[in-house]
């Protein structure tokens, strides 16, 4: 009987040992259900696209609103650098390839770089592409790479009609004294 009681005892300790974790669990569970809220609802706030580059497999994730800031649907986009590359404006390939490089390396904290990306109906948006290697291999290698692709052609727009204003008012400023020697003649 004692032995039955001691049986019993240490089936309600375990129990209730178990029980406790399980609601342990269960908040964690709903703490970090809230966080990944948080962080992909702010992360929609920016508008940003958000990328994560597997090195060994060459495998990129692209969030859904990083192919659809060019047009894309998620699906179409493709899962490896190659979807990047191969949209990347001939003129800025090498700036971005050598940017990322020298972050690969660890010559830069931060890869930052802005360049123009092919969308699908075949126009270019600029983009300010950020990144950090977040994991290295025993030898330095990196193994991961995430950051974001911030649409800012509005603001690259808006800096090429500044630079043609200042350039005519320029190219009138240098007319003004023979316009003005002229009034007086």
């Amino acid at each position: 009987m004692l032995d039955t009681a001691k049986g019993f005892g240490f089936i309600a300790v375990t129990a209730t040992l178990l029980l406790g974790l399980m609601r342990r669990l269960e908040r964690t569970d709903r703490k970090l259900r809230e966080e990944e809220e948080r962080w992909r609802l702010a992360l929609d706030a920016s508008g940003d696209g958000v990328w994560d580059w597997r090195a060994r497999t060459n495998q990129v994730y692209y969030s859904p609103r990083l192919a659809a800031m060019l047009g894309y649907q998620t699906a179409e986009f493709g899962s490896d650098s190659n979807a990047w590359s191969e949209r990347v404006h001939p003129d800025d390939a090498a700036g971005a390839m050598e940017a990322i490089e020298r972050h690969l390396r660890g010559e830069t904290a931060v890869y930052q770089h802005e360049h123009r990306l092919r969308s699908k109906n075949g126009s270019y948006r600029w983009i300010l592409d950020c990144g950090v290697v977040i994991e290295r291999d025993e030898n330095g290698r990196p193994l991961r790479m995430v950051g974001t692709h911030s649409d800012i052609t509005s603001r690259k727009d808006d800096e090429a009609r500044r630079i043609e204003l200042l350039d005519r008012l320029e190219r009138i400023a240098q007319h003004v004294p023979g316009v003005i020697y002229q009034y007086r003649l």
